[in-house]
């Protein structure tokens, strides 16, 4: 889990920053850059929490951004 670190004082919360496409350190190693469903699905999170989380997140998500999710499953 070196993709997230804790949230600073709120519980079952983890910081990911968002990875565009290419290769690291700004880059996943992919040839398209990270999406919000991915990434959702890639740490095996609810949809529905990570917008809990994080509001005013809108469906598009950039290289950078951070995005706060709930304890991942993966």
């Amino acid at each position: 889990m070196n993709l997230v670190v804790p949230c600073v004082g709120q519980a079952n919360c983890y910081v990911y920053t968002v990875r565009g496409a290419g290769a690291p350190p700004g880059g996943n190693g992919s040839p398209v850059a990270d999406t919000l469903t991915n990434v959702v699905s890639f740490f095996g999170v609810n949809m529905n929490q990570v917008k809990a989380l994080n509001p005013g997140l809108g469906a598009v998500i950039k290289p950078g951004d951070k995005l706060k999710i709930p304890s991942p499953t993966r």
